[in-house]
């Protein structure tokens, strides 16, 4: 087995084998199901299927569904998009959805300093748990999810200490 689904049986434990779906949210169709492609790798993450929406609203409003929750493995989600970005996308999952297990892979191309700045404040806030900046390698993709996921098992690690 690969590093990317031990790490989801680590984090998702016995329910790892049901949450074989990711989220993709980019405005950039051709780019959102690139992304896709290279997440639904099962031999290789686990990932089944993907679920693609052009806005984060779009996202928000499908994962309001309790049911569509529970087999979320993981969001991919494009910085710059119209409407919310994507750091406010990951902020109102963790907050409206009380989402903490759900790993979190933000990209974006083109970055200045100030976008910078921001993600990084994200991260350390825990909304975010690894950026990839566009374009990427399939494997460049990959590793920011293997990231995502031991970082959000480190972060549940210390809510659990305190």
């Amino acid at each position: 087995m690969t590093k990317i689904i031990e790490a989801f049986k680590a984090l998702y434990g016995d329910e790892a084998k049901d949450r074989t779906r990711a989220v993709v949210v980019d405005d950039e169709p051709l780019i959102a199901r690139g992304s896709g492609r290279i997440l639904r790798r099962p031999f290789e993450t686990g990932i089944v299927t993907t679920v693609d929406f052009p806005s984060a609203e779009d996202a928000l409003a499908a994962i309001a569904s309790e049911g569509t929750r529970k087999d979320i493995a993981l969001v991919v989600s494009d910085f710059n998009m119209p409407g919310i970005n994507g750091i406010e996308f990951a902020k109102r999952l963790r907050r409206d959805f009380r989402e903490t297990k759900i790993p979190f892979v933000l990209n974006s191309g083109g970055v200045t300093e100030k976008t910078r700045a921001a993600i990084e404040q994200a991260m350390f806030a825990g909304h975010v748990d690894a950026f990839v900046e566009k374009p990427f390698e399939p494997e460049e993709l990959l590793a920011a999810v293997e990231k995502a996921i031991l970082r959000r098992i480190q972060i549940l690690g210390e809510d659990d200490n305190q």
